[in-house]
């Protein structure tokens, strides 16, 4: 759905939106095999849903009524194609599993092989299309960004975007590309790029790209559902267990991460009090068991020990600075992005102190990817505040409010920015 499209409706029908948009997504397309006329059907509903309850309270029924609406309208879309009667057992029969809330997967008695999001990523995931289309594709359908969206954060134009996401969704259909989850012989060609949506589903759920959300638990909670089906597909896979084991970690901060009024607050000034145990421990655990098999030279393994030592520390001023930087170490010679070195120069900042930690920092001042990122600016202007450099801090954080699209996060940023007026 396009922003024009959304601002027609009410804050709540676009919460709606927000919270099931993948969910229909996914179930729509089992039924018409078509994720391009599974959107269209679902716009169309909104929009009537927006029309219907334009000047009155959402009812209780108004997810099944959006739901049941699109379906429909999908449907009677099919009916008027010159295919549709080749279809029809198909319908018939994707009617009947909806009805009994059953598949017909005879040969295979693990359940993660019906469930529709699940098969939704796995074909957004498919070999034929590329990375950024696989990405793009699992933003637009799965976490429901919009083509604007998605095309601020590849640095591209809306027309180029809207391009791309039409011939990914034309390939799959018009290639036959199956909706399901692979069999087990084929799952490992396509388990590197699920697992990368799944830590991507999780990461907008954690702060949106975008808008005014600073949590959307819907996004957070689906990947660790995610993850989890995927362990049942693939029980001994390590870097899966390690992916669940970092989500874990990282969500049991999620009620200490805003204030009351909605404020972003900094994992070092959260009341650990108020952070998950269990989930803290069961995270733990699974990347433990990651390193004791010998697999702790990984990309979400290496992660997912740097959630551990930050997670597990006492307090913010007993968390061991220098492990994480050797971490950040390790984690570079894997994945030696500009990211990454950012996260160590963090590190080295908490370590060595700011004066260092500002030399790292600037060291990534040449790198595209940096000059347009506002983590790189607000790192700069953090460190530059602490070492009383006012102008050239205030220059910085102006820089990363330029550049963020959260509301939250811009909002954070901004009194920073004032605190050094």
């Amino acid at each position: 759905m396009n922003g024009a499209a959304t601002s027609t409706m009410n804050v709540e029908l676009q919460a709606l939106y927000r919270s099931h948009f993948g969910q229909l997504v996914a179930s729509i397309t089992r039924i018409t095999g078509d994720i391009g006329l599974a959107e269209d059907s679902i716009q169309d509903a909104f929009l009537k849903a927006a029309d219907k309850w334009s000047n009155e309270p959402l009812p209780d029924y108004a997810a099944g009524w959006v739901t049941t609406t699109a379906r429909n309208g999908a449907l009677d879309v099919m009916r008027r194609t010159t295919s549709f009667n080749n279809r029809l057992p198909d319908v018939a029969y994707l009617e009947a599993i909806e009805r009994s809330d059953q598949d017909d997967l005879s040969h295979l008695d693990n359940p993660a092989f019906a469930d529709d999001m699940l098969r939704l990523v796995f074909t957004c995931c498919h070999p034929a299309l590329n990375i950024e289309a696989q990405v793009a594709l699992c933003l637009n359908t799965v976490c429901g960004l919009t083509t604007e969206q998605i095309a601020k954060a590849f640095i591209v134009t809306d027309a180029t975007m809207s391009q791309r996401l039409w011939r990914a969704k034309t390939k799959i259909r018009d290639a036959g590309i199956a909706y399901r989850v692979p069999e087990p012989a084929e799952l490992e060609a396509r388990l590197d790029s699920v697992l990368a949506v799944v830590y991507l589903i999780f990461n907008e759920g954690w702060l949106a790209s975008s808008g005014a959300d600073g949590l959307r638990i819907s996004l957070t909670d689906e990947a660790l559902r995610l993850a989890r089906l995927i362990m049942q597909l693939l029980p001994a896979d390590l870097e899966t267990r390690a992916l669940l084991g970092l989500l874990l970690i990282q969500d049991s901060r999620r009620d200490a991460r805003f204030d009351q009024a909605g404020h972003l607050i900094l994992l070092g000034d959260q009341d650990r009090s108020q952070w998950d145990l269990p989930a803290i421990q069961e995270g733990t655990h699974l990347i433990q068991n990651v390193f004791r098999a010998g697999h702790g030279n990984s990309r979400y393994a290496i992660m997912g020990a740097i959630a551990c030592v930050h997670a597990n520390a006492p307090t913010a001023k007993a968390t061991d600075w220098n492990e994480i930087a050797t971490l950040y170490e390790h984690l570079m010679e894997i994945d030696p992005s500009a990211v990454v070195a950012l996260n160590h120069a963090v590190a080295i900042g908490e370590r060595d102190g700011p004066e260092a930690g500002l030399q790292q920092v600037m060291q990534l001042a040449e790198s595209a990817t940096m000059q347009r990122y506002y983590l790189f600016y607000s790192t700069q202007g953090e460190f530059l505040r602490r070492l009383n450099r006012t102008k050239p801090a205030q220059q910085a954080y102006a820089r990363a409010i330029e550049l963020t699209a959260n509301e939250s996060e811009r909002a954070f940023l901004t009194a920073q920015y004032n605190a050094l007026e």
